[in-house]
């Protein structure tokens, strides 16, 4: 999914989801079973970022601050935070970075 603007959940049980975020209206959850995820995220959108996968790995960018990480799980904010984007996977890393032009 590119430029997506007040999207809804996202799921999927067995394949990869890749999404670009621009702006949000709601709370969103992006969740797979077997399979990786890929998510850019405007930086100048307001949101609290919740990120787990159980056998995967997670990789964010720099420019969302941390509040709680380990191996397996991972929260921070994007700006002053706000919105909750939800990002989980059973089998598969998690991959989030910055969205530019």
């Amino acid at each position: 999914i590119k430029n997506a603007t007040g999207v809804g959940d996202i799921s999927t049980t067995n394949g990869a989801i890749f999404v670009e975020i621009l702006n949000l209206l709601d709370d969103i959850t992006i969740q797979t079973t077997n399979g990786g995820i890929t998510v850019y995220i405007n930086p100048s959108l307001n949101a609290s970022v919740k990120i787990s996968t159980v056998n995967g790995g997670i990789t964010v960018g720099d420019f969302i601050d941390v509040t709680e990480s380990t191996s397996k799980t991972f929260e921070g904010n994007v700006g002053s935070g706000g919105i909750i984007i939800n990002i989980k996977t059973t089998n598969g890393g998690i991959k989030v970075f910055e969205l530019t032009d």
